[in-house]
């Protein structure tokens, strides 16, 4: 940050003096060494960091105790977040992800507002993080692999590129949105809304592939009480190569 101090130089009086930040990133904490969180444990408190955060290429976070909070008003990450078990990582605000990021450990990663971008295929680690996605929007115009524990409570996930499920998926609400998604593992469709495409017209897939399970544990799949189906008025198709369970009570209609 620009600083104004007072300097007592010796022989005179002293001056204030005024000097610039100096860095390329004004204003900006730039993370390329390393990172820690610690708190007592007994102690539920939540650290929020905030303005530009950037956890740059062989940069290291560890959330090791309670909830990391990146409130930044924007960001760019191509380092590590490892995220201890019961601990939480959350991203409510707009980041941008570069090849080279990386999220481990056993914790919980949960997205929670406004737009994360990933500027290249991704492949989420099968044993963990915990990966949720609250609110908000994912964008990939790249392959984005989820292997191990997702769930999707409500946001949207957009951009050309696949969206690749082959652990536990559950969901109960949310959009798919010109998007392409390859099911090879299970997923839980609750009764809230499930909706291939926004009102904005676009077309989607819902692959289940060979050896995919779907369970559909609601009165209403995709678009409550609707099933499959697209109000958006764009092109919605289903395939199914593996596994459909209806389960739930009540009527469950196919529309797509």
């Amino acid at each position: 940050d620009d600083v104004f101090q007072w300097v007592d130089s010796p022989g005179t009086r002293g001056e204030s003096r005024f000097t610039r930040d100096a860095l390329i990133a004004r204003d900006a904490f730039i993370n390329t060494t390393y990172l820690e969180v610690h708190y007592n444990r007994y102690l539920p408190f939540t650290t929020k960091i905030k303005h530009e955060f950037n956890n740059l290429s062989g940069g290291t976070v560890n959330v090791t105790n309670g909830t990391l909070a990146l409130n930044a008003t924007s960001g760019t990450d191509a380092g590590t977040y490892n995220i201890s078990s019961g601990m939480t990582l959350q991203i409510p605000t707009n980041r941008s992800f570069d090849s080279g990021i990386n999220f481990t450990g056993t914790g919980s990663l949960v997205f929670n507002g406004q737009t994360q971008t990933f500027n290249a295929a991704h492949t989420f680690a099968s044993g963990g993080p915990a990966v949720s996605l609250i609110t908000g929007t994912l964008t990939a115009d790249n392959a984005l692999n989820l292997p191990g524990l997702f769930t999707w409570t409500n946001g949207r996930i957009t951009g050309a590129g696949a969206l690749n499920t082959s652990g536990t998926t559950t969901f109960s609400n949310g959009e798919l949105v010109t998007k392409t998604w390859n099911n090879s593992g299970t997923v839980n469709f609750g009764a809230s809304n499930v909706v291939l495409a926004s009102p904005i017209a676009s077309a989607v897939t819902f692959n289940n592939l060979g050896g995919g399970i779907v369970n559909l544990t609601g009165a209403g799949a995709f678009v409550a009480g609707d099933g499959f189906n697209n109000p958006g008025g764009g092109v919605v198709t289903v395939n199914n190569s593996g596994t459909l369970n209806k389960t739930g009570a009540g009527s469950l209609n196919i529309n797509a």
